[in-house]
């Protein structure tokens, strides 16, 4: 294919950063979107504006941010916060974010934080020589955190009529076949939650929890010809999201999962959806496409511990092809331990060992649907029929599919039990 399509526009090839150098810019930066409500200190005398504000810039030097604002003045009741500043440097990136005022005002044991409308972050990653920036700007209407609670179990609630961002990522010229970029943009839409944090030192746990009605991201790339774009469109129903848990000292300021692990970061999170839509439409004089999808109903459940990582996910109702198609539907559900030993991921001499079991129900509806969307070739799926029996077994109902596959401490693969060695 002489032209990008969307994976080629944002791959990490044709990124000289690559999209794996931004990692750690975006992890920061979902940090800043959620700062002002993370930001949570999990031991102060009393639930003071002035106390809260001293917390969280503690909070932030633990995370390896710097918390500052240009004016800090007392007002009554009110403890404003103006030229707000959240910033971390570092040798290969840079990270600023600004919010022009915060407002914590004192309601009788409580604390309720509000914020302008319009934040903005602005972050520049060097990868092997290679700097790339990234520009977000996170929009919200209605935004209010409360702080309640004690010293020993402070208490966190936080809701927003609306909360949006847009980022925009330059593709370099020197490696994309087209000038442009890449450009995010969402919208979360009655939303609310809360947490608590109690303990303190090693041990100190956490529950959260997140509720919105919709979200809707739109993602776009493209160069500077109209025949040279794609873009991609995903609306949620009915988000659900909890984690209860227990949190290193300084979590946030570790900067990997082994790290994190090690240090004694356990628990589960559970997240859940309603109906989810999709759409894909991609210009190009090789490949043009529109193509679009739904599943009715999506669950995942990710435990963590420092011997095992487990992973259930439910993709229900699947349906995908080209737009204006009604193709059958199909369920894709993964059980077991993910083939990873946490205590393990940095030794290259000990296997990741571990079991992830697949199933497929309506298998036939789901090769359908791939085959529709362009992702098995007509002529070749024959081919990937014969590659799923030798790897798969009949499933508990008719029509389904399973497979396990198994990593064992001493190396060997298996599949079904069979060794594939």
């Amino acid at each position: 294919m002489t032209t990008a399509g969307p994976a080629e526009m944002i791959s990490p090839e044709n990124c000289p950063s690559g999209l794996k150098g931004f990692r750690m810019s975006l992890l920061r930066q979902s940090v800043f979107t959620g700062a002002f409500v993370l930001l949570a200190a999990p031991a102060f005398a009393q639930v003071s504006a002035d106390e809260l504000w001293k917390n969280w810039q503690a909070v932030s030097k633990d995370m390896g941010y710097e918390l500052a604002a240009g004016d800090l003045t007392r007002s009554g009741d009110r403890l404003v916060a103006k030229d707000v500043t959240f910033n971390m440097v570092t040798e290969e990136m840079k990270v600023i974010n600004r919010v022009p005022e915060m407002v914590l005002r004192e309601t009788g044991g409580a604390v309720e934080v509000t914020a302008s409308p319009e934040w903005l972050s602005e972050s520049t990653v060097t990868v092997d020589g290679e700097t790339q920036s990234i520009a977000t700007t996170l929009s919200q209407t209605g935004y209010l955190m409360t702080v309640t609670g004690t010293a020993a179990e402070p208490v966190y609630k936080f809701k927003a009529d609306s909360m949006s961002f847009a980022q925009k990522i330059p593709l370099p010229a020197e490696n994309a076949k087209a000038q442009g970029s890449v450009n995010t943009s969402g919208t979360l839409i009655a939303l609310d939650g809360g947490f608590t944090l109690t303990g303190s030192g090693d041990a100190q746990q956490m529950t959260y929890s997140f509720n919105a009605a919709d979200m809707k991201i739109v993602l776009k790339a493209g160069g500077e010809s109209a025949d040279q774009r794609s873009s991609f469109t995903l609306d949620m129903k009915e988000l659900t999201s909890d984690f209860q848990g227990n949190l290193p000292p300084k979590a946030a300021a570790e900067s990997d999962l082994t790290s994190l692990l090690k240090t004694g970061l356990t628990g589960i999170s559970n997240h859940k959806s309603g109906p989810v839509e999709f759409s894909v439409d991609v210009a190009s004089p090789d490949m043009p496409f529109k193509g679009e999808g739904r599943f009715s109903s999506t669950a995942s459940s990710f435990g963590l511990s420092g011997s095992e990582i487990k992973l259930d996910l439910d993709l229900k109702g699947i349906q995908a092809g080209p737009a204006g198609d009604k193709p059958s539907a199909s369920d894709l559900i993964l059980r077991g331990l993910a083939m990873l030993n946490p205590s393990a991921t940095d030794d290259t001499e000990v296997f990741k060992s571990g079991t992830l079991t697949v199933t497929i129900n309506e298998s036939q509806a789901l090769l359908d649907n791939l085959s529709a969307t362009g992702l098995i070739p007509a002529d070749q799926m024959m081919g990937v029929q014969m590659m799923l029996a030798m790897f798969t077994k009949a499933g508990d109902t008719p029509g389904s599919i399973t497979s396990t596959v198994e990593v064992t401490e001493t190396g060997d693969f298996l599949v079904n039990g069979q060794s594939m060695q």
